[in-house]
């Protein structure tokens, strides 16, 4: 016989948990077929709550005092003929039961790590370890949200965990919702919008159907607003930690609205886009809209099939590179539609002279100019950087190296002892060369001039060798 379990929410029952006491029926009961779980208005029984109406068929009753763990499941075996509850659900249920009405947050992930961690020690628990995993997910990814739905920057971790819930239990409204919840914080509301559709597709809400649909539609006119902006969010992917004695991560985002990629402009080969997020100002916690200029290290191409590779210089002193940095798989980020950096149709020829990070705009150049003129096209770099190991992108260049042949790359490093260098030329070249040469920190001694040249009026000197056919000493 079909049973349903209306739980009171009034205001009485909802001060001892009893809003919390909805899915905890709902979560122990899981798998029991022909049973529903949903809110109720005020019974009028106050003062002795929690209090749930067992309806089952024509007859129904009022069961007070479901005000514990123990007597959720004393209701539950009361109520449903056969049922029992398996020493794994009923460990992780009690957790679940404490998590929620935990007065502090990191009480209550501590008792979830206690229950991932019953989970991991259960091997082959099978479906119903999918269900429970989702149902732990849920509860860690609403400990993530910042309290009073404020929109404070997230680093992906809450999104990620509902991702993950509802890939386990597609079918639970609960977990779309949260999943709705963490997207909207996360400055994502089409996303947003798509997964409170799907709880409400899912079913189950009870009275709480029509909040869910008017959230709905207040999150629609939010999306026709923001369809409007120039900013996209993009999900990431992956964070890869880039080998270098100055930090560097690369970030792989998708495009979580492909769809208005479309109407943004080619910006050519050489192009750039804006990153943007809401960071906490720090002092009274002033939430400011941060945006930051970078090259990516993906094509155009891919841009507009919504895939973007971002190579990024960690500063830890920066205020957006550390966010970047501290990002996880499944946060979202704003990106804005391209920019044109440099219109490089009309080069065939061109010698690009780039700095530390600027190697990424640079081997957006090279790369421009080679693939328009495969086998004319005469391209010199000069790539400055403090030692070998802060070259970025080397591998690309060197790509470059042996597909063609009019590419050619120099390396300049400052950090060491300059090389000892060797003149030859005219009189006016040797002297202009040898007083930069002094200008970058060389000695003297260091500089070897096989020429004669001239540093001053009437007088003529010959370092590193006397003059052929002199006495054999220095004038």
């Amino acid at each position: 016989m079909a049973a349903s379990f209306f739980v009171c929410r009034g205001t009485s029952c909802a001060s001892q948990h009893g809003r919390d006491l909805v899915l905890d029926l709902e979560e122990l009961c899981a798998g029991t077929p022909h049973v529903s779980c949903e809110p109720r208005k005020c019974m009028g029984r106050c003062g002795s709550g929690p209090n749930v109406q067992v309806v089952k068929g024509e007859s129904s009753e009022i069961v007070s005092g479901v005000g514990s763990f123990d007597a959720l499941e004393r209701l539950a075996t009361a109520q449903l003929p056969g049922f029992r509850v398996g020493r794994l659900a009923r460990q992780l249920g009690r957790i679940k039961y404490d998590a929620r009405r935990a007065e502090e947050v990191e009480d209550a992930r501590h008792l979830l790590e206690q229950g991932f961690a019953l989970l991991q020690g259960a091997p082959g628990a099978g479906e119903e370890g999918r269900r429970l995993l989702s149902e732990l997910l849920v509860l860690r990814s609403q400990s993530l949200l910042p309290r009073g739905r404020a929109p404070m920057p997230t680093d992906g971790a809450a999104v990620a965990d509902a991702r993950r819930a509802v890939e386990l239990a597609p079918q639970r409204a609960q977990a779309w919702l949260v999943l709705a919840e963490a997207l909207e914080l996360s400055q994502c509301p089409s996303e947003a919008a798509e997964a409170l559709r799907t709880a409400l597709a899912c079913g189950g809400l009870g009275p709480d159907r029509d909040m869910v649909a008017r959230q709905l539609v207040s999150l629609e006119r939010v999306t026709q607003d923001d369809s409007q902006s120039e900013f996209v969010p993009w999900r990431v992917e992956s964070l890869e930690r880039l080998t270098s004695r100055s930090p560097s991560i690369l970030l792989r985002l998708g495009c979580l609205a492909g769809s208005r990629l479309s109407a943004h402009p080619d910006a050519g080969d050489v192009w750039h886009v804006e990153a943007m997020a809401n960071l906490n100002g720090g002092q009274g916690g002033i939430v400011q809209e941060v945006a930051r200029s970078y090259t990516p290290t993906s094509s155009s191409k891919a841009y507009q099939g919504g895939r973007l590779e971002l190579t990024v210089k960690v500063k830890p002193q920066g205020q957006l590179t550390p966010y970047l940095d501290s990002l996880r798989t499944g946060a979202v980020l704003q990106i804005s539609a391209p920019v044109r950096t440099l219109e490089s149709s009309g080069y065939t020829g061109v010698l690009v002279v780039a700095g530390g990070s600027a190697a990424i705009v640079a081997l957006q150049v090279c790369e421009s100019v080679l693939r328009r003129h495969p086998k004319r096209g005469l391209v010199r770099l000069l790539l400055c950087n403090h030692c070998a190991p802060d070259v970025m992108l080397l591998s690309r260049f060197e790509d470059l190296l042996q597909r063609y042949s009019g590419f050619r790359v120099t390396h300049c490093i400052s950090e060491g002892p300059p090389p000892k260098a060797v003149v030859s030329g005219p009189p006016g070249l040797c002297a202009a060369a040898v007083q930069m040469l002094l200008q970058t920190g060389r000695q003297r001694s260091d500089i070897a001039v096989l020429d004669a040249f001239s540093l001053s009026e009437g007088r003529c000197r010959y370092p590193g060798r006397p003059p052929r056919g002199s006495s054999g000493r220095w004038p």
